[in-house]
């Protein structure tokens, strides 16, 4: 499903990655009767969030389709939650292309910052975990043999907001995302999301850089699933070391 979209002339970004045009587009949930909230227990992304922020190369007609709950990678995760999601990006070769594209889930759908987000108690909340891959496009000829390494991914949440005049959040993760599906998750430190707690705006979000070594004419896919901001504390990390 293609996108048209279009970015407010006043915005800034606060979030890791910086430099985002974000703009409209998306699906479901519907911003009738919205409940703001506090959220306090495990929830799935889809069910609150809209994925209606698309951003880079991504704000531009045709550079970059959604698929909702069709398409996507299977086997799903065991017991996912909430709506799993196929992006396909195509490069913007034009003179105004950026070489990269994203997009934001927000509360409610297509909010730039003008309006609250939703409230979240995120004493309760231990770690935002999901499902992701990535596809890379074919190379151009002359690196079919260099075996180049594809471009990481970033994944965070964060806040929007019309102007500078208040703090928002953010954090990025690099994993070396592969084409099967693994999980990912960005704990929280002594059981805090980061601040603030009376308005998230951004659930959750992807970007990623277009490689310079691929064909423009061959798209990237990336697939995320399984988005849950999660009461459970992560495991802990594996031991490594001897005695």
């Amino acid at each position: 499903m293609p996108h048209r979209s279009h970015a407010p002339e006043r915005l800034s970004v606060a979030v890791i990655p910086t430099f985002m045009l974000l703009a409209n587009g998306g699906c479901l949930p519907s911003i009738d009767n919205l409940d703001r909230g506090p959220l306090n227990s495990t929830f799935a992304v889809s069910d609150v969030f809209t994925p209606s922020g698309f951003m880079g190369d991504g704000a531009t007609f045709s550079h970059l389709y959604m698929d909702v709950n069709t398409n996507c990678q299977t086997p799903r995760p065991a017991n996912a939650q909430g709506y799993c999601y196929t992006f396909t990006y195509f490069k913007d070769t034009s003179p105004t292309g950026v070489m990269w594209a994203g997009v934001f889930w927000v509360f409610p759908a297509n909010n730039w910052g003008t309006r609250l987000g939703h409230a979240m108690d995120t004493t309760q909340f231990h770690q935002l975990r999901y499902s992701a891959s990535v596809v890379y496009p074919q190379p151009l000829p002359e690196f079919v043999r260099m075996g180049p390494p594809g471009e990481p991914p970033n994944f965070f949440y964060g806040n929007i907001f019309a102007s500078d005049t208040r703090p928002a959040i953010g954090l990025n993760i690099c994993p070396r995302a592969t084409a099967d599906l693994a999980e990912y998750r960005i704990p929280f430190p002594d059981g805090q999301a980061t601040r603030p707690d009376d308005s998230l705006i951004g659930g959750f979000g992807w970007s990623i850089a277009f490689p310079s070594w691929a064909d423009p004419s061959s798209p990237l896919i990336i697939h995320v699933d399984d988005i849950v901001w999660d009461t459970t504390p992560p495991p802990p990390p594996p031991m490594t070391g001897g005695p």
